[in-house]
């Protein structure tokens, strides 16, 4: 049986996706309420990460999980929900978990059958 991951931060990763979602944020705040109160939430996260003072990876959900989800921004702004992904990943210290590797192996298997049941069906 495999050892248990060791969930610990990719500091180069966690940097670059905190860039990216902030980055976003920021586009989109003007726009949309859900948007501003989720970069709000996210901002001292974001002061830490960028002083260098996060030192572990989060446990547990982060509270804007759960916000962008029901507010819809996540079907709003696609971008938006995979950059934030990315950054969940990040700094909860799963970016380097072996298992992504099977995720994304799984991922990728789906959607190619999804597109040949697709273009089955329109006759391609």
């Amino acid at each position: 049986m495999a050892e248990p991951y060791d969930f610990h931060l990719n500091f180069e990763a966690l940097h670059r996706s905190t860039a990216e979602l902030e980055r976003l944020l920021n586009q989109y705040r003007p726009e949309n309420k859900y948007v501003e109160e989720a970069y709000q939430s996210l901002k001292p996260l974001f002061d830490k990460i960028h002083n260098d003072q996060l030192k572990k990876a989060i446990e547990g959900n982060l509270s804007v999980s759960r916000m962008l989800g029901e507010s819809g921004v996540e079907i709003e702004y696609p971008d938006l929900r995979h950059a934030y992904s990315i950054f969940s990943h990040d700094v909860h210290g799963r970016t380097d978990d072996p298992d992504n590797d099977k995720i994304n192996e799984q991922i990728l298997l789906a959607l190619e059958a999804a597109r040949a049941k697709r273009d089955a069906e329109q006759g391609k």
